[in-house]
């Protein structure tokens, strides 16, 4: 977590995304937190604090999000419990501040905005989550196979347009 603070810090000094300045390396596993944290430590200056705060908003939107899915998929007790269950897990605590529980909300929001056919939804969520962790396009690639499935239709439009709104910053950050 003290790396993505330091990378938030410095861009919130003006230095830029950087965690020396001066050495453009981007050496952050998470940059959507980085810059999350970077423009909400200009209202909140104790980056921990905030992360930790960013940390219990995702934790909360995990299990919303995972009680959403299980409802939209006709199991409405099993997703109070699965939202229960994920709201009161004890593995979540130790990892407060760190980029655990936005990448579980997202990845679970994604799930529930595709399977339920948000399109839009679907496509801003997904930039986010690739934004979050690059090597969760797994994940997006095991949602897609699971609406191709469901479907027998690739999901083209939703993946071109998760790309398509991830790509400024994944060129930006291969330059």
């Amino acid at each position: 977590a003290y790396i993505t603070y330091r990378y938030a810090d410095n861009l919130r000094r003006g230095l830029g995304l950087v965690y020396n300045p001066g050495e453009w390396v981007l050496g952050t596993t998470t940059p959507l937190l980085a810059m999350g944290l970077g423009t909400l430590g200009l209202i909140i200056p104790d980056l921990e604090a905030a992360g930790h705060w960013v940390g219990v908003i995702s934790w909360i939107v995990a299990a919303w999000a995972a009680m959403a899915l299980l409802w939209q998929a006709g199991w409405p007790r099993a997703g109070l419990v699965g939202g229960l269950f994920l709201a009161v897990e004890p593995a979540f605590l130790p990892s407060l501040g760190m980029e655990t529980h936005l990448l579980v909300a997202l990845m679970l929001a994604v799930a529930w905005a595709w399977l339920g056919g948000r399109s839009w939804l679907t496509m801003l969520l997904a930039a986010a989550l690739l934004l979050t962790r690059q090597d969760s396009a797994l994940w997006l690639l095991v949602l897609g196979l699971a609406v191709w499935r469901r479907e027998h239709a690739l999901p083209w439009r939703e993946a071109l347009g998760s790309i398509l709104v991830a790509s400024p910053w994944l060129l930006f950050a291969w330059w």
